[in-house]
């Protein structure tokens, strides 16, 4: 099965990317297109950051740098697509330059070249304000609050020939709230910034629709997402829909089929695109920094302001693990942790000492340190599963990903293959199988080439250890 996107064969450069504009506004308004200057641009998404981030490299025989000039307060638009997707998966976005690195001089002095790094407008603006406020409600509301007041701004920015004739898009980047909290909160922002203030709230959150209180915020190439990785998994669960199922095959190995049980986001693309061309394991597993980090198991002191008495409460996640949604339970199977039952812990490697005030505010009940037991510990627990198991692809580029998206890699087996190989059996066991793309990287090279490296996190395993 697949999704009712369609796109004709012929249509289809595996790898290629139709750069509409790449613009640089000046101080003073003026719009010059550096496209022809352009050696490589990167843009940089992850789950774990709140904005995005890139830089572009230009090779510069016009002495922009100097004419325009760059001075850290230009931004610079980029409008790019996947040639024969629609236009929603299109890359519109203007970032904001903040750095100049690496300028070198080349050709006798006829030349120069250059990064030019840029980042989300909003992670300027953020590092702008302050926050002295009291804040009250449920962790989401907050969240929206803050985000609308000082954060919300427009997408794009476009310059003509003086400044006064620079404008903003009408569009802004939404905010796409997609676990709410039920707790209430009420705390006041000893002039933290609006991100800040964000993910203490977050951090303090119970969701809604899950028992685990990981929430994250961050920035897409098309939204800004509060939601949690187990949020986003249980999405793809409910939905059927993964973004992609990527194989790296040999040459002499014949490649499956997609997986006909699951629906793709985009159907009827060229199996190029399945294709992982490399990939290296970032990290496999680290027990001693699982034990200490309380990955594991933690102890938490919860100590009654009022009565002046201390709760213990221990927690044990290898106990907890069938609590929380994991990848592999997007298939009827199920899905197995990876470690073992028997693997060694002690919740008193970590520590945990927080001080419970009851009845702090009369108007919010079971605020936050009233319910610490329901947050801290298994937020500790599934924000470090998310750095055990993770690998990194390189994959023919796409505009219509976004971190947060679940796919499948064919993790291979390391075995001697030969033609009579079935596809099955060039994967393993324990690593194939279902992925949390928690970090993209867009490479687009002046030739129209796209790559991307993904980073992918694994929580579990079909297999059982």
């Amino acid at each position: 099965m697949s999704s009712d996107f369609q796109i004709n064969h012929e249509e289809q450069r595996p790898g290629a990317i139709s750069i509409k504009e790449i613009v640089i506004i000046s101080n003073d308004g003026r719009e010059v297109d550096i496209a022809p200057l352009l050696i490589e641009l990167n843009i940089f998404e992850n789950m774990f950051s709140p904005t995005l981030s890139g830089n572009i490299l230009l090779s510069d025989s016009q002495n922009l740098i100097a004419t325009l000039p760059i001075i850290g307060d230009e931004y610079i638009r980029i409008k790019a697509i996947t040639p024969g997707f629609h236009d929603e998966d299109e890359i519109f976005r203007t970032f904001k330059v903040y750095s100049i690195t690496n300028r070198a001089i080349t050709q006798d002095d006829r030349s120069q070249q250059y990064i030019l790094n840029f980042c989300s407008s909003e992670a300027v603006l953020d590092n702008l304000q302050v926050i002295s406020k009291t804040y009250s409600g449920r962790g989401d509301q907050i969240v929206s609050e803050i985000f609308l007041k000082y954060l919300n701004m427009a997408r794009n920015v476009f310059g003509k020939n003086k400044v006064s004739d620079t404008k903003d898009s009408d569009d802004n980047t939404p905010l796409l709230i997609l676990d709410e909290t039920q707790n209430n909160i009420k705390f006041t922002s000893p002039s933290w910034t609006p991100i800040k203030c964000i993910n203490w709230v977050l951090s303090k959150s119970i969701p809604k629709n899950n028992k685990g209180s990981s929430l994250l915020f961050w920035e897409t190439i098309k939204n800004f997402i509060m939601a949690s990785p187990e949020q986003m998994i249980q999405l793809s669960l409910d939905s059927n829909v993964i973004f992609e199922d990527y194989i790296h095959a040999p040459a002499n190995i014949k490649i499956s089929e997609r997986n006909d049980t699951v629906l793709y986001k985009k159907g009827n693309l060229n199996r190029a695109y399945r294709i992982v061309e490399s990939f290296d394991v970032d990290t496999s597993f680290n027990s001693l920094e699982s034990i200490t980090n309380g990955y594991y198991g933690s102890r938490l002191y919860n100590f009654n302001v009022d009565t002046k008495e201390v709760e213990v409460v221990d927690y044990d996640y290898i106990n907890r693990f069938n609590d929380y949604s994991h990848l592999e339970t997007i298939t009827s199977n199920g899905g197995n942790p990876l470690f073992s039952q028997q693997t060694f812990r002690n919740p008193e490697s970590l520590k945990i000492f927080y001080p419970k005030n009851p009845n702090l505010y009369s108007d919010t009940p079971s605020n936050v340190s009233e319910v610490a037991i329901s947050t801290i510990q298994n937020r500790i627990s599934l924000l470090n599963e998310l750095y055990n198991y993770r690998v990194n692809i390189s994959v023919m580029g796409r505009t219509d990903i976004e971190t947060g998206m679940v796919c499948y890699f064919g993790y291979p087996n390391i075995a001697p293959k030969d033609e009579s190989t079935k596809q099955e059996d060039a994967t393993d066991e324990i690593m194939a199988g279902y992925y949390l793309i928690v970090s993209v990287r867009h490479r687009i090279m002046a030739t129209g080439q796209h790559r991307m490296t993904l980073g992918l996190v694994r929580d579990s395993t079909k297999a059982t250890l």
